[in-house]
């Protein structure tokens, strides 16, 4: 009867230890789901590196060094080089001498670029010039 007891014992003791290391492995691939699914897209430093050209014949070239050039329009806009950093995965400041930075949201996806300004209320769409 007492090695019934024992046996008993151990048994539920092992099963008890089998549930721990299940619930263990699952709260681990839990976090692990978690993890991965709250991760940002990278930032697309290397991605925004070239010259990029709109619909309307305009174009912006960004440069490996976190600067870059917008040439003028005649009689609009006085041709601008430009220094800019990320923020984050789909923000960029952009600072252009003896002016303020101004924050502008940016999507690269593959050869297409997306510039939205909140500031001037605007958005260009923009493919990696070949």
């Amino acid at each position: 009867m007492v090695s019934k007891m024992i046996s008993n014992w151990r048994h539920a003791r092992l099963a008890r230890w089998k549930t721990m290391g299940l619930i263990v492995a699952l709260l681990v691939f839990a976090a692990t789901l978690v993890s991965c699914a709250t991760e940002a897209p990278p930032i697309p430093t290397k991605e925004i590196v070239g010259k990029w050209v709109n619909e309307g014949g305009g174009w912006i070239e960004f440069y490996a060094n976190g600067t870059g050039y917008v040439p003028g329009v005649e009689g609009e806009i006085a041709a601008t080089s430009f220094s800019y950093s990320f923020t984050d995965y789909a923000h960029m400041m952009i600072t252009i001498s003896g002016q303020l930075s101004t924050m502008v949201e940016i999507r690269v996806q593959g050869d297409k670029m997306t510039w939205a300004s909140q500031t001037n209320n605007v958005k260009f769409e923009y493919t990696r010039a070949k």
